[in-house]
């Protein structure tokens, strides 16, 4: 199997591919032959080392993937090799590379998912999704009827934290700021939407 190993904290450079044994899943656990491997912000960090001691090199990037079954460890039941699925590697990192081993729990079977989806999304959209529906659900305990107001609303965590909130409550309004220069002057222009009907408006100011 190939992997992408970063012996230490550095720019693009610093990304190192090798080759290693074939993996083997642990009881418990599956291995994924990778497809995909999404690449985030939170990949941009490790490799810049802003973690420091709490996650030491060397180590694989990748938090997740999408690709199929390839063996299945002891205690494991539910999957079948060869079967599509998308993962979180969220315990071990590791999603750089050819082969990977992940937990059931964070497994996803695609040919169960009850929407097709190909494979280079399900690996893009994992850890955002996750996250604004915890920050939904859980932190802000978002109920049927509540509309959210999200600032910042930009990027793969901010779009879908709109999704999730007006999924679980009535509405959303999304606000997106943008600095625009023009005519030497700057202009940082607020622009706020609303996923529950066709309400629209822009502030600008200079």
């Amino acid at each position: 199997m190939k992997s992408i190993i970063l012996q230490q904290a550095g720019g693009l450079e610093a990304l190192r591919v090798q080759e290693y044994p074939d993996i083997k899943p642990m009881p418990g656990m599956i291995t994924i032959d990778v497809a995909y491997a999404g690449v985030g912000y939170v990949d941009v960090l490790l490799r810049r080392g802003d973690f420091g001691p709490i996650v030491p090199f060397p180590i694989t990037p990748g938090l997740e993937v999408s690709g199929y079954v390839r063996e299945i460890g002891e205690g494991v039941e539910g999957f079948y090799i060869g079967q599509p699925v998308a993962a979180m590697t969220l315990s071990t990192f590791g999603g750089y590379a050819s082969i990977v081993q992940s937990r059931p729990e964070f497994t996803i079977p695609l040919d169960q998912a009850g929407a097709e989806m190909d494979m280079a999304t399900a690996a893009a959209v994992l850890v955002n999704l996750a996250t604004a529906y915890i920050a939904c659900r859980q932190v802000a305990k978002v109920q049927p009827g509540d509309q959210v107001l999200i600032h910042g609303a930009v990027g793969g965590l901010g779009s879908y934290l709109g999704q999730v909130a007006k999924w679980l409550g009535r509405g959303a309004y999304l606000e997106r700021s943008v600095i625009r220069i023009r005519s030497g002057m700057r202009q940082n222009l607020v622009m706020t939407s609303c996923l529950s009907g066709p309400i629209s408006s822009t502030k600008s100011s200079k």
